[in-house]
């Protein structure tokens, strides 16, 4: 029992000191907070030329001049420093400026100033984030840039990340203007990239290009999982593909930010409102893939859309919103997010006690989602440099190991599709083999009938000659009717009736082709093997030698079946000649047809391992042949 408690013990601890040094990795090294680069102090930033060269790229998150309830302009700088009240401030410490207005409110108005010490004479960049939610912003006086209008009596919210570019002339002052009345951030949450227009400019690419290779990826897989979903009617497939797009609107966030110019309502409502959806649906899929108790499924599921509708809901009102309200929410939310780690880590470990298949993936992708949600909380101020949040590297990993725990019922849908597909497929020939086997058989006994009734005239007449001693006639007549009509014999191939049929089929198509076709089926009546499994068998052999004769000149083309019956078992052989180049992969014949393996010979060896039969390929230059047992039984 011990042993037990402790390999249970391993399986939790490894994944999650990987995880967890992943994310302490990310921290360090993705981290604009724990960049060691010189920062701002007390609203001013002196760079040397050594400096830059050394770290071209830094982000501005400390050191800024901030005057609430104010929104100042180059003119009330003419005469120095304003004699308002200011402070310096961190970007990220407040996310909103209830401390600087009404102290129930998240909304106001301020202004952030920076001076900035450079080289003169060269080109700077300022990647300004999405700024919530209008602002202006001055470089030397000059206005630079205007998202909306920030001023509270004509207030119109619009939000955009943009580059921003200018030439320093030694000392430049950065002031940005800006207020917030609809969003439940304000102001400048996240700190700027500042550096050579160059570096900035590459950074900024970079970080796009990274986005968009990942939307792409995810975007790829969703339709991948659509395709093999609609054809296989696994509705986990479909459920996953709806979950791939709520992934790709929840991520792509920056694309939009970049490109367009977007409102606060109800943009970010619904993006806030897809992060929400994201963990809905991870809760339906997670619990389809381990087989959930129906009831438990119930009161997951059903938490989650309470948690995703008043998400919605906040998002909506984030114009009216208090900042109790917004305590409120983050404390539900941190509750819901412990909820779902530990519902998820302990679904899943109840799914691997059951032994349910391929959830060992499935129970490490949930510690690595947990563990990003706790490293989140602990770790102090964190936003990334490329790629997304500590929560959506859980959210990916997490995404990763349900379509690896997919893979398995995807590859078993598309089996059962292919086997049915193939049965019903021989089947189909096997009753036109046995429709044209049935239909030259009535035509025989058709013409037998034609020839007895027929007879009795022929006898008459005969009999007349005879009586008048008219041998000449006699003579004349019998050699016309021998020649106007020849009594045909139908070959019996094999006493089997539905290889028989398919042996007639294929003998017929080869006196059209002049290919040679030579039979010794030394076979009973009835054998204890299915007649569809005889017809995939005989007919998928068949179909491949006969397709490999047709390539072959006349003369040289050849077929030779020679088929038993001894000890409960089936012996048979088919040779036949070739002419085009025959390849193999990893132990696998590949089609001459199509691109891929041959699926007549694979459907062969399939059903040779479910009679334990054994299945033997020999080719040489002249020919290819092709050697099976078969035992009475299946497995």
């Amino acid at each position: 029992m011990k042993d037990k408690l402790h390999i249970r013990f391993l399986w939790l601890l490894v994944p999650f000191l990987a995880a967890s040094c992943l994310y302490l990795f990310l921290y360090q090294y993705n981290n604009k907070y724990t960049r060691t680069t010189i920062q701002p102090a007390n609203g001013l930033l002196i760079l040397s030329e050594k400096e830059l060269q050394t770290n071209p790229v830094r982000f501005l998150k400390s050191g800024w001049s901030f005057y609430p309830d104010q929104l100042l302009s180059p003119e009330d700088f003419s005469d120095g420093i304003p004699d308002s009240y200011q402070f310096y401030t961190q970007i990220g410490q407040r996310s909103h400026f209830h401390s600087y207005s009404l102290p129930d409110s998240p909304h106001g108005y301020g202004t952030y100033v920076l001076w900035l010490s450079l080289p003169a004479e060269q080109s700077y960049t300022l990647e300004l984030p999405e700024i919530f939610s209008a602002c202006r912003l001055y470089v030397d006086d000059q206005l630079v840039l205007t998202l909306g209008d920030p001023d509270p009596a004509h207030y119109i919210p619009r939000i955009q990340e943009r580059l921003i570019t200018f030439t320093s002339t030694g000392m430049t002052r950065l002031i940005l203007c800006v207020s917030d009345y609809s969003h439940y951030y304000s102001g400048m949450v996240y700190p700027p990239a500042f550096g050579p227009s160059h570096n900035v400019e590459l950074y900024h690419n970079l970080r796009i290009g990274i986005c968009i290779a990942f939307e792409s990826l995810a975007l790829l897989i969703a339709v991948l999982a659509l395709f093999l979903g609609l054809h296989s009617h696994q509705k986990n497939i479909l459920i996953f593909v709806v979950l791939c797009i709520s992934i790709i609107g929840f991520t792509a966030y920056p694309l939009f930010h970049t490109f367009l110019i977007v409102p606060v309502f109800p943009w970010y409502s619904l993006e806030l409102f897809s992060g929400y959806v994201v963990a809905w649906l991870v809760l339906v899929l997670h619990n389809r893939l381990c087989s959930m108790d129906q009831h438990l499924c119930r009161i997951s599921q059903g938490t989650a859309l309470i948690v995703c509708t008043i998400a919605l809901c906040y998002g909506l009102t984030s114009a009216s919103l208090t900042v109790p309200v917004m305590n409120g929410f983050s404390i539900l939310t941190n509750w819901y997010k412990a909820f779902c780690v530990l519902y998820l880590l302990a679904s899943s470990a109840d799914a691997l006690s059951r032994r349910q298949p391929d959830t060992l993936a499935l129970f490490c992708g949930d510690v690595f989602y947990g563990t990003a949600f706790l490293w989140d909380l602990l770790l102090p101020a964190y936003e990334p440099v490329y790629g997304g949040w500590l929560t959506e590297w859980g959210t990916l990993i997490l995404f990763l190991c349900m379509l690896y725990t997919l893979w398995h019922d995807i590859t078993q849908a598309y089996i059962f599709r292919y086997s049915f597909q193939e049965e019903r497929r021989q089947l189909t020939r096997q009753v036109a083999i046995q429709q044209s086997h049935y239909l030259s058989l009535t035509e025989k006994i058709d013409e037998t009938i034609r020839m007895r009734h027929d007879q009795r005239h022929h006898m008459q007449l005969l009999r007349s000659c005879l009586e008048h001693q008219q041998y000449e006639q006699m003579k004349e007549y019998l050699n016309e009717y021998e020649d106007s009509y020849e009594l045909g014999e139908r070959t019996v191939l094999c006493r089997n009736l539905v290889i028989d049929a398919i042996l007639q089929y294929y003998h017929g198509l080869c006196q059209k082709q002049q290919i040679k076709f030579a039979v010794d089926a030394q076979l009973p009546a009835d054998l204890p093997i299915s007649d569809i499994d005889l017809s995939i068998l005989f007919g998928n052999l068949l179909e491949n030698a006969y397709d490999a004769c047709k390539e072959v000149a006349a003369p040289a083309a050849y077929i030779q079946i020679k088929a038993g019956w001894q000890n409960e078992k089936l012996y048979f052989r088919i040779e036949n000649s070739y002419k085009n180049l025959i390849h193999k992969h990893q132990d696998k014949y590949l089609s001459t047809k199509h691109e891929g393996y041959g699926a007549g010979t694979e459907s062969v060896k399939a059903l040779t391992e479910r009679y334990h039969g054994q299945i033997k390929f020999d080719v040489t230059d002249q020919f290819f042949r092709v050697s099976v047992i078969l035992g009475s039984t299946q497995s």
